[in-house]
Protein backbone atom coordinates (compact mmCIF):
# COMPACT_ATOMS: atom_id res chain seq x y z
CA UNK A 1 0.00 0.00 0.00
CA UNK A 2 1.95 3.06 -1.21
CA UNK A 3 0.23 5.48 1.16
CA UNK A 4 1.12 3.43 4.20
CA UNK A 5 4.67 2.97 2.93
CA UNK A 6 5.21 6.70 2.47
CA UNK A 7 3.83 7.41 5.93
CA UNK A 8 6.15 4.82 7.49
CA UNK A 9 9.15 6.25 5.77
CA UNK A 10 8.18 9.78 6.76
CA UNK A 11 8.19 8.73 10.41
CA UNK A 12 11.57 7.02 9.99
CA UNK A 13 13.18 9.98 8.26
CA UNK A 14 11.70 12.46 10.72
CA UNK A 15 13.18 10.43 13.55
CA UNK A 16 16.55 10.25 11.82
CA UNK A 17 16.51 14.03 11.48
CA UNK A 18 16.08 14.45 15.21
CA UNK A 19 12.33 14.47 15.89
CA UNK A 20 11.47 12.39 18.92
CA UNK A 21 8.41 10.14 18.50
CA UNK A 22 5.98 9.61 21.34
CA UNK A 23 6.39 6.49 23.43
CA UNK A 24 3.66 3.91 22.86
CA UNK A 25 1.63 2.65 25.77
CA UNK A 26 0.60 -0.78 26.88
CA UNK A 27 -2.99 -2.06 27.11
CA UNK A 28 -3.50 -0.38 30.47
CA UNK A 29 -1.91 2.89 29.43
CA UNK A 30 1.42 2.09 31.07
CA UNK A 31 4.28 3.96 29.44
CA UNK A 32 6.71 1.70 27.61
CA UNK A 33 9.52 4.24 27.65
CA UNK A 34 13.00 4.10 29.15
CA UNK A 35 15.60 6.82 29.70
CA UNK A 36 17.58 7.74 26.58
CA UNK A 37 21.33 7.78 26.29
CA UNK A 38 23.10 11.09 26.09
CA UNK A 39 25.97 12.18 23.90
CA UNK A 40 26.94 14.32 20.99
CA UNK A 41 25.61 13.71 17.47
CA UNK A 42 27.41 11.25 15.22
CA UNK A 43 27.24 11.86 11.44
CA UNK A 44 25.51 9.12 9.47
CA UNK A 45 24.05 8.53 6.06
CA UNK A 46 20.29 8.40 5.75
CA UNK A 47 18.53 5.25 4.60
CA UNK A 48 16.46 5.95 1.52
CA UNK A 49 12.70 5.69 1.21
CA UNK A 50 13.18 2.25 -0.29
CA UNK A 51 13.35 1.10 3.33
CA UNK A 52 9.59 0.83 3.67
CA UNK A 53 8.29 -2.59 4.64
CA UNK A 54 6.93 -3.53 1.26
CA UNK A 55 10.09 -2.74 -0.71
CA UNK A 56 12.74 -4.50 1.34
CA UNK A 57 14.33 -7.91 0.68
CA UNK A 58 12.89 -8.37 -2.81
CA UNK A 59 13.85 -11.83 -4.10
CA UNK A 60 15.31 -12.92 -0.75
CA UNK A 61 14.45 -16.26 0.83
CA UNK A 62 14.60 -16.95 4.58
CA UNK A 63 16.34 -20.16 5.70
CA UNK A 64 16.57 -21.24 9.33
CA UNK A 65 16.99 -24.30 11.54
CA UNK A 66 16.66 -25.05 15.24
CA UNK A 67 19.77 -23.55 16.92
CA UNK A 68 20.83 -22.01 13.60
CA UNK A 69 23.70 -22.97 11.30
CA UNK A 70 27.32 -23.21 12.41
CA UNK A 71 30.06 -21.80 10.14
CA UNK A 72 30.78 -25.21 8.57
CA UNK A 73 27.11 -25.76 7.75
CA UNK A 74 26.75 -22.24 6.39
CA UNK A 75 29.73 -22.74 4.10
CA UNK A 76 28.36 -26.07 2.92
CA UNK A 77 25.00 -24.50 2.09
CA UNK A 78 26.64 -21.67 0.17
CA UNK A 79 28.80 -24.11 -1.84
CA UNK A 80 25.85 -26.35 -2.63
CA UNK A 81 23.69 -23.46 -3.78
CA UNK A 82 26.52 -21.82 -5.69
CA UNK A 83 25.72 -18.36 -4.32
CA UNK A 84 26.82 -16.35 -1.27
CA UNK A 85 24.43 -16.29 1.68
CA UNK A 86 23.81 -13.53 4.19
CA UNK A 87 24.27 -14.59 7.80
CA UNK A 88 22.18 -13.04 10.56
CA UNK A 89 22.75 -13.50 14.28
CA UNK A 90 20.04 -12.59 16.76
CA UNK A 91 20.85 -12.14 20.40
CA UNK A 92 19.52 -10.67 23.63
CA UNK A 93 21.60 -7.88 25.15
CA UNK A 94 21.12 -5.72 28.22
CA UNK A 95 21.10 -1.92 28.39
CA UNK A 96 22.47 -0.28 31.52
CA UNK A 97 20.23 1.74 33.83
CA UNK A 98 20.95 4.12 36.68
CA UNK A 99 20.57 1.14 39.04
CA UNK A 100 23.54 -1.20 38.51
CA UNK A 101 21.43 -4.20 39.55
CA UNK A 102 18.79 -3.59 36.87
CA UNK A 103 19.09 -3.78 33.09
CA UNK A 104 16.76 -3.46 30.09
CA UNK A 105 16.68 -6.48 27.75
CA UNK A 106 16.81 -5.67 24.02
CA UNK A 107 16.79 -7.91 20.96
CA UNK A 108 19.77 -7.23 18.69
CA UNK A 109 20.47 -8.30 15.13
CA UNK A 110 24.16 -8.69 14.29
CA UNK A 111 25.15 -9.09 10.65
CA UNK A 112 27.66 -8.21 7.97
CA UNK A 113 26.90 -4.65 6.92
CA UNK A 114 27.59 -4.98 3.19
CA UNK A 115 25.90 -8.35 2.71
CA UNK A 116 22.82 -7.50 4.75
CA UNK A 117 22.25 -4.07 3.22
CA UNK A 118 22.55 -5.61 -0.25
CA UNK A 119 20.04 -8.34 0.65
CA UNK A 120 17.66 -5.68 1.97
CA UNK A 121 18.06 -3.63 -1.21
CA UNK A 122 19.35 -0.79 0.96
CA UNK A 123 22.99 0.05 0.21
CA UNK A 124 22.75 3.16 2.41
CA UNK A 125 22.13 0.91 5.43
CA UNK A 126 25.70 -0.43 5.42
CA UNK A 127 27.29 2.73 6.80
CA UNK A 128 25.03 3.05 9.86
CA UNK A 129 25.42 -0.67 10.63
CA UNK A 130 29.22 -0.33 10.59
CA UNK A 131 29.30 2.87 12.64
CA UNK A 132 26.98 2.03 15.53
CA UNK A 133 23.48 0.72 16.20
CA UNK A 134 20.47 1.12 13.93
CA UNK A 135 17.21 1.40 15.87
CA UNK A 136 13.73 0.40 14.75
CA UNK A 137 11.29 3.32 14.81
CA UNK A 138 9.40 1.76 17.71
CA UNK A 139 12.61 1.20 19.65
CA UNK A 140 13.59 4.83 19.20
CA UNK A 141 10.23 5.75 20.69
CA UNK A 142 10.81 3.50 23.71
CA UNK A 143 14.27 4.97 24.26
CA UNK A 144 13.19 8.56 23.44
CA UNK A 145 16.30 8.35 21.27
CA UNK A 146 17.46 9.97 18.07
CA UNK A 147 20.49 9.77 15.83
CA UNK A 148 23.58 10.76 17.83
CA UNK A 149 22.32 9.46 21.18
CA UNK A 150 24.21 6.54 22.65
CA UNK A 151 23.19 3.05 23.71
CA UNK A 152 25.11 1.90 26.78
CA UNK A 153 25.22 -1.85 27.31
CA UNK A 154 25.83 -3.84 30.46
CA UNK A 155 28.86 -5.43 28.78
CA UNK A 156 30.53 -2.00 28.68
CA UNK A 157 29.91 -1.35 24.99
CA UNK A 158 28.88 2.27 24.36
CA UNK A 159 27.65 2.79 20.79
CA UNK A 160 26.07 5.70 18.93
CA UNK A 161 22.65 5.55 17.31
CA UNK A 162 23.43 5.93 13.62
CA UNK A 163 20.00 5.53 12.01
CA UNK A 164 16.34 4.89 12.78
CA UNK A 165 14.47 2.71 10.28
CA UNK A 166 11.31 0.73 9.70
CA UNK A 167 11.47 -2.42 11.86
CA UNK A 168 11.01 -4.61 8.77
CA UNK A 169 14.47 -3.55 7.60
CA UNK A 170 16.08 -5.19 10.64
CA UNK A 171 13.91 -8.28 10.89
CA UNK A 172 11.59 -6.87 13.53
CA UNK A 173 14.41 -6.60 16.06
CA UNK A 174 14.85 -3.62 18.34
CA UNK A 175 18.25 -2.71 16.99
CA UNK A 176 20.91 -3.93 14.59
CA UNK A 177 24.67 -3.53 14.20
CA UNK A 178 27.74 -4.86 12.42
CA UNK A 179 29.99 -4.05 15.38
CA UNK A 180 31.31 -7.26 16.92
CA UNK A 181 31.50 -5.70 20.39
CA UNK A 182 27.87 -6.75 20.85
CA UNK A 183 27.98 -10.19 19.27
CA UNK A 184 31.24 -12.05 18.60
CA UNK A 185 30.44 -13.45 15.14
CA UNK A 186 32.76 -16.45 15.09
CA UNK A 187 31.53 -17.95 18.35
CA UNK A 188 27.89 -18.43 17.43
CA UNK A 189 25.75 -20.19 14.89
CA UNK A 190 23.90 -17.99 12.44
CA UNK A 191 20.30 -17.64 13.62
CA UNK A 192 19.12 -17.52 10.01
CA UNK A 193 20.30 -17.04 6.45
CA UNK A 194 19.04 -14.91 3.58
CA UNK A 195 19.51 -16.28 0.07
CA UNK A 196 18.77 -14.39 -3.13
CA UNK A 197 18.58 -15.24 -6.83
CA UNK A 198 17.22 -18.77 -6.47
CA UNK A 199 13.77 -20.31 -6.25
CA UNK A 200 12.42 -21.72 -3.00
CA UNK A 201 12.42 -25.21 -4.50
CA UNK A 202 16.08 -24.93 -5.52
CA UNK A 203 17.08 -23.64 -2.09
CA UNK A 204 15.15 -26.38 -0.28
CA UNK A 205 16.85 -29.07 -2.35
CA UNK A 206 20.29 -27.53 -1.92
CA UNK A 207 19.98 -27.03 1.83
CA UNK A 208 18.66 -30.59 2.30
CA UNK A 209 21.69 -31.93 0.43
CA UNK A 210 24.15 -29.73 2.34
CA UNK A 211 22.80 -30.42 5.85
CA UNK A 212 20.72 -33.62 5.49
CA UNK A 213 20.30 -34.22 9.22
CA UNK A 214 18.86 -30.80 10.03
CA UNK A 215 15.19 -29.80 10.21
CA UNK A 216 15.03 -26.61 8.15
CA UNK A 217 12.43 -24.09 7.05
CA UNK A 218 12.68 -22.18 3.79
CA UNK A 219 10.16 -19.41 3.11
CA UNK A 220 9.60 -16.05 1.47
CA UNK A 221 6.86 -14.78 3.78
CA UNK A 222 6.26 -15.09 7.51
CA UNK A 223 3.26 -15.04 9.81
CA UNK A 224 4.28 -11.82 11.56
CA UNK A 225 5.58 -10.11 8.42
CA UNK A 226 9.23 -9.90 9.53
CA UNK A 227 11.88 -11.79 7.55
CA UNK A 228 13.74 -13.45 10.42
CA UNK A 229 13.67 -16.69 12.38
CA UNK A 230 11.33 -15.00 14.88
CA UNK A 231 8.62 -15.43 12.29
CA UNK A 232 5.53 -16.97 13.88
CA UNK A 233 4.96 -14.90 17.04
CA UNK A 234 5.13 -11.32 18.27
CA UNK A 235 8.60 -9.82 18.31
CA UNK A 236 10.05 -8.52 21.56
CA UNK A 237 9.56 -4.98 20.32
CA UNK A 238 5.89 -5.69 19.67
CA UNK A 239 5.60 -7.17 23.16
CA UNK A 240 6.98 -3.98 24.64
CA UNK A 241 4.68 -1.80 22.57
CA UNK A 242 1.64 -3.81 23.68
CA UNK A 243 2.47 -4.56 27.30
CA UNK A 244 5.06 -2.02 28.36
CA UNK A 245 8.77 -2.42 28.95
CA UNK A 246 10.37 -3.71 32.13
CA UNK A 247 13.80 -3.83 33.68
CA UNK A 248 15.17 -7.20 34.78
CA UNK A 249 17.30 -8.34 37.68
CA UNK A 250 19.64 -11.30 37.28
CA UNK A 251 19.33 -13.75 40.16
CA UNK A 252 22.20 -15.91 41.45
CA UNK A 253 20.82 -18.91 39.52
CA UNK A 254 21.10 -16.92 36.27
CA UNK A 255 17.39 -16.31 35.74
CA UNK A 256 16.08 -12.88 34.79
CA UNK A 257 13.14 -11.53 36.79
CA UNK A 258 11.04 -8.55 35.62
CA UNK A 259 10.89 -5.50 37.85
CA UNK A 260 8.31 -5.54 40.61
CA UNK A 261 6.43 -2.48 39.37
CA UNK A 262 5.78 -4.06 35.95
CA UNK A 263 4.71 -7.34 37.52
CA UNK A 264 2.32 -5.52 39.84
CA UNK A 265 0.81 -3.59 36.92
CA UNK A 266 0.49 -6.45 34.43
CA UNK A 267 0.48 -9.88 36.08
CA UNK A 268 -2.76 -10.98 37.74
CA UNK A 269 -4.41 -14.10 39.15
CA UNK A 270 -7.77 -15.22 37.80
CA UNK A 271 -9.87 -18.34 38.27
CA UNK A 272 -10.74 -19.62 34.79
CA UNK A 273 -13.00 -22.55 33.99
CA UNK A 274 -11.13 -25.70 32.91
CA UNK A 275 -7.80 -24.36 34.18
CA UNK A 276 -8.35 -23.26 37.77
CA UNK A 277 -6.33 -20.33 39.13
CA UNK A 278 -4.15 -18.85 36.39
CA UNK A 279 -1.36 -16.29 36.80
CA UNK A 280 -1.07 -14.44 33.52
CA UNK A 281 -0.74 -11.05 31.84
CA UNK A 282 -4.02 -9.20 32.28
CA UNK A 283 -3.86 -8.19 28.62
CA UNK A 284 -4.52 -11.78 27.46
CA UNK A 285 -6.93 -12.89 30.18
CA UNK A 286 -10.05 -12.03 28.18
CA UNK A 287 -9.04 -14.20 25.21
CA UNK A 288 -7.92 -17.08 27.44
CA UNK A 289 -11.15 -16.93 29.43
CA UNK A 290 -13.23 -16.85 26.24
CA UNK A 291 -11.42 -19.91 24.88
CA UNK A 292 -11.95 -21.94 28.04
CA UNK A 293 -15.56 -20.76 28.31
CA UNK A 294 -16.19 -22.06 24.79
CA UNK A 295 -14.76 -25.44 25.76
CA UNK A 296 -17.10 -25.56 28.75
CA UNK A 297 -20.10 -24.48 26.65
CA UNK A 298 -19.41 -27.23 24.12
CA UNK A 299 -19.08 -29.81 26.92
CA UNK A 300 -15.63 -30.94 25.79
CA UNK A 301 -13.74 -30.21 28.99
CA UNK A 302 -11.89 -33.52 28.80
CA UNK A 303 -9.57 -32.08 26.15
CA UNK A 304 -7.92 -29.97 28.87
CA UNK A 305 -6.03 -31.79 31.63
CA UNK A 306 -6.78 -29.44 34.51
CA UNK A 307 -4.67 -31.18 37.14
CA UNK A 308 -1.67 -31.26 34.81
CA UNK A 309 -2.07 -27.55 34.08
CA UNK A 310 -1.85 -26.80 37.78
CA UNK A 311 1.07 -29.20 38.27
CA UNK A 312 3.38 -28.53 35.31
CA UNK A 313 1.57 -26.14 32.97
CA UNK A 314 0.80 -22.51 33.73
CA UNK A 315 1.36 -19.11 32.19
CA UNK A 316 3.56 -16.50 33.90
CA UNK A 317 7.00 -17.97 34.51
CA UNK A 318 10.07 -15.72 34.13
CA UNK A 319 12.50 -17.69 31.99
CA UNK A 320 14.70 -17.56 28.92
CA UNK A 321 14.33 -19.58 25.74
CA UNK A 322 16.59 -22.66 25.96
CA UNK A 323 19.76 -22.44 23.86
CA UNK A 324 18.95 -18.91 22.66
CA UNK A 325 21.84 -16.54 22.00
CA UNK A 326 22.23 -14.25 24.99
CA UNK A 327 19.22 -15.65 26.83
CA UNK A 328 16.19 -14.38 24.89
CA UNK A 329 13.14 -13.86 27.09
CA UNK A 330 10.42 -16.48 26.87
CA UNK A 331 6.84 -15.41 26.20
CA UNK A 332 6.12 -16.84 29.66
CA UNK A 333 8.19 -13.99 31.11
CA UNK A 334 5.61 -11.64 29.63
CA UNK A 335 2.77 -13.85 30.91
CA UNK A 336 1.28 -14.24 27.42
CA UNK A 337 1.75 -17.98 26.84
CA UNK A 338 0.08 -20.97 28.47
CA UNK A 339 1.22 -24.57 28.57
CA UNK A 340 -1.70 -27.00 28.39
CA UNK A 341 -1.52 -30.82 28.53
CA UNK A 342 2.23 -30.88 29.10
CA UNK A 343 1.93 -34.48 30.32
CA UNK A 344 1.34 -35.76 26.79
CA UNK A 345 3.15 -33.03 24.85
CA UNK A 346 6.81 -32.84 25.91
CA UNK A 347 9.05 -30.32 24.15
CA UNK A 348 10.28 -31.59 20.79
CA UNK A 349 7.92 -34.57 20.66
CA UNK A 350 5.14 -35.29 18.19
CA UNK A 351 1.97 -33.34 19.13
CA UNK A 352 -0.85 -35.03 21.00
CA UNK A 353 -3.38 -32.22 21.30
CA UNK A 354 -7.04 -32.52 20.46
CA UNK A 355 -7.61 -30.59 17.21
CA UNK A 356 -10.63 -28.91 18.79
CA UNK A 357 -8.43 -27.36 21.49
CA UNK A 358 -5.98 -26.07 18.87
CA UNK A 359 -8.80 -24.60 16.78
CA UNK A 360 -10.45 -22.89 19.74
CA UNK A 361 -7.21 -21.39 20.99
CA UNK A 362 -6.37 -20.15 17.50
CA UNK A 363 -9.81 -18.56 17.22
CA UNK A 364 -8.98 -16.61 20.37
CA UNK A 365 -5.59 -15.31 19.15
CA UNK A 366 -3.23 -17.99 20.47
CA UNK A 367 -0.53 -19.43 18.19
CA UNK A 368 0.02 -23.16 18.68
CA UNK A 369 3.56 -24.34 19.36
CA UNK A 370 2.83 -27.60 17.58
CA UNK A 371 3.57 -25.75 14.33
CA UNK A 372 7.00 -24.51 15.47
CA UNK A 373 10.05 -26.00 13.79
CA UNK A 374 11.02 -27.39 17.17
CA UNK A 375 7.60 -28.60 18.23
CA UNK A 376 6.25 -27.40 21.56
CA UNK A 377 2.73 -28.76 21.34
CA UNK A 378 1.75 -27.86 24.92
CA UNK A 379 2.55 -24.21 24.19
CA UNK A 380 -0.12 -21.68 23.18
CA UNK A 381 1.22 -18.16 22.74
CA UNK A 382 -0.97 -15.07 22.44
CA UNK A 383 -0.19 -13.18 19.23
CA UNK A 384 -3.26 -10.98 18.85
CA UNK A 385 -5.28 -10.63 15.67
CA UNK A 386 -2.48 -9.37 13.39
CA UNK A 387 -0.21 -12.45 13.23
CA UNK A 388 -1.40 -15.12 10.78
CA UNK A 389 -1.98 -18.41 12.57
Amino acid sequence: MPGVRRATVAVALATMLGCTPQAPTGPAGTSASAPPGGGSPTPTSQVSSQGAAGAAFAGQVLVYAVHGFNPTETAAISRRLGVPVTRAYTTERQLRTANAALTIPVSVLYTDAAAYSAAAGQPDLAGPLKAGVVLAVGEAALRHAKVGDRMRFATGADLPVTAVVDAHLIGGHEMATAIAALVPPTAQASSYLLVGGLSVATIKAGVAAAVPTRAVRVKTTTQNGYLSSTDTVLTQLQMKQLFGEFTVQKLPNGSLVPGASWVTSHIVDRRITQLGVVTCNKGVMADLTAAMTEITRRNIGSIVHTADFQYEGGCYNPSVIPFSNGGALSAHTWGVAVDINVDVNPLGAAPHQDPRLVAIMRAHNFMWGGTFLRTDAAHFEWVGPTVKH
